[in-house]
C-alpha cells in the first residue's frame, strides 16, 4: 500500500516568537491551521486507500525538522507532503504555492498537480504557484532538500494578508470561513496526490458543497449556454469539449478580453460569461500598460525576480527625479501591486501600491 507522510508545518510551542500572527492583540498559531488540514487530509487519503503516518503529531510540541526527515526516509514512505500557511511584511501579498526540489521532475509534476487542482477550485496562487527549492536561494527548504523520496511542501495562503475585501487569505487561515476553506484545501491537496498515483478520488461527503473561496460571490448565471448552467469555467470547457487546463485558458482569456489572466475565481468567471456570450473585444486593443515613476521620487526600490518584493530584498533603486521621471512599460504583474518592468540591469519587480505616487495607465 502507498504510504504517505503527512507533514504538519512546526510545532503547537512555536509561536510565539515565529510561525504565527498578532491580529487585534490576539495571538494565531500557524501550526492550528496546518494540523487541522492535516487531520483532514488523513481522512481524505486513507478514504482513498492511502496509508498515512504523521511523525509531527497534530497540537503537539514541535519535533525537529532532521528527526522528521531522517524518519521518513528511514521507513522509506512513498511520498512527503508538508502543511504550512505564509507570511510576509506586506500585507498585499497573498495565494498559495507549492516548493519541490528544483532537479526532481516528480516533485515539480506533483507541485504543478496542486496548483492546477488550487486553479479548479477558485484560489488564487502566489504568482504561478510553483517555487523550485535551491541551495543559497529564499527557497532552499529542509524538506524538499533532505528528503530521498518525492516531497512537496504547500503554503496555503498568507497569515499576514488581513486587508478587508477579496484578497483576505486570514479570513480563510483563522476567520469564520476556517472551517470550510480547512475541507477545502486538503480536497485539493488529496486531489492531487490521487492524480499522481493514477487513483479516481473518492470525497468523503457526496453532498455539493458551499466553496470557501477568498474572491467575491459568484453571480449566478441565468443564460444557460449548451446546457451548461453552473458557474465553473473549467466545468463548461469540459462540458463542451475543449481545453480545460490552466495555459488553455490563458489562451482564453486573451481572446475573450479578460488581462493579465492568473486564474482567480473573479476571472474565471468573467471568463465563463463572455465565453458563454460569445463576447470578444469589438476591435484590437492593445494589452499594454505602464507605470509612470514621477519626478518627486528621489529612489524608487527594486527587486530581483527570484525574491520576495520586501524592502530587505532591494539590492538597487531607480532614481525618478535625476530623469524627471519615469515610464515603464509593465511587463506582468507577479504579485498585487507588483509590476515587472525592464531596466537597465534587466527585469526587475517594483513595488507600485496605493501607498505609493505610482501611476499606472
Amino acid at each position: 500500500m502507498t504510504t504517505i507522510a503527512i507533514d504538519i508545518g512546526h510545532g503547537s510551542n512555536t509561536f510565539p516568537p515565529s510561525k504565527g500572527v498578532y491580529n487585534n492583540g490576539k495571538a494565531y498559531h500557524e501550526h492550528e491551521f496546518n494540523a487541522k488540514v492535516a487531520i483532514e487530509l488523513d481522512k481524505l487519503l486513507k478514504h482513498n486507500g492511502f496509508n498515512t503516518i504523521m511523525k509531527q503529531k497534530p497540537f503537539k510540541a514541535d519535533v525537529p525538522l532532521k528527526t522528521r526527515t531522517d524518519y521518513y526516509n528511514s521507513i522509506g514512505v512513498d511520498l512527503v507532503w508538508s502543511i504550512h500557511a505564509n507570511a510576509n511584511s506586506n500585507d498585499h501579498v497573498e495565494g498559495r504555492c507549492a516548493f519541490y526540489w528544483h532537479t526532481s521532475k516528480e516533485g515539480k509534476r506533483l507541485a504543478q498537480l496542486y496548483v492546477d487542482e488550487c486553479n479548479r477550485a477558485g484560489f488564487a496562487t502566489h504568482g504561478s504557484g510553483l517555487h523550485a527549492s535551491e541551495r543559497g536561494s529564499w527557497t532552499d527548504l529542509h524538506i524538499p532538500r533532505e528528503t530521498r523520496m518525492v516531497a512537496v511542501l504547500t503554503e496555503n495562503g498568507f497569515m499576514t494578508n488581513d486587508r478587508p475585501g477579496i484578497d483576505d487569505d486570514f479570513e480563510l487561515l483563522f476567520g469564520v470561513k476556517q472551517g470550510q476553506y480547512v475541507k477545502d484545501i486538503a480536497r485539493v491537496h488529496a486531489k492531487a496526490i490521487c492524480r499522481y498515483f493514477n487513483k479516481t478520488f473518492r470525497d468523503l461527503d457526496t453532498n455539493v458543497v458551499k466553496p470557501s473561496k477568498p474572491q467575491t460571490k459568484p453571480e449566478t448565471i441565468t443564460k444557460p449556454s449548451g446546457g451548461y448552467s453552473g458557474t465553473s469555467v473549467v466545468d463548461y470547457l469540459n462540458h463542451i469539449g475543449k481545453d480545460s487546463s490552466f495555459s488553455a485558458r490563458k489562451r482564453y482569456a486573451k481572446e475573450y478580453g479578460v488581462r493579465n489572466y492568473k486564474g482567480t475565481a473573479s476571472q474565471n468567471l468573467t471568463l465563463l460569461k463572455n465565453m458563454k456570450a460569445g463576447k470578444k473585444p469589438s476591435k484590437p486593443t492593445s494589452n499594454k500598460k505602464y507605470v509612470y515613476l514621477p519626478s518627486s521620487a528621489k529612489t524608487w526600490r527594486t527587486y530581483k525576480l527570484n525574491v520576495q518584493p520586501v524592502k530587505k530584498n532591494s539590492d538597487w533603486s531607480l532614481t525618478p527625479a535625476r530623469y524627471g521621471g519615469l515610464k515603464y512599460e509593465i511587463l506582468d504583474e507577479p504579485y498585487p501591486n507588483v509590476v515587472t518592468i525592464k531596466t537597465g540591469r534587466g527585469k526587475r519587480n517594483i513595488y507600485v501600491g496605493s501607498g505609493t505616487s505610482a501611476v499606472i495607465k
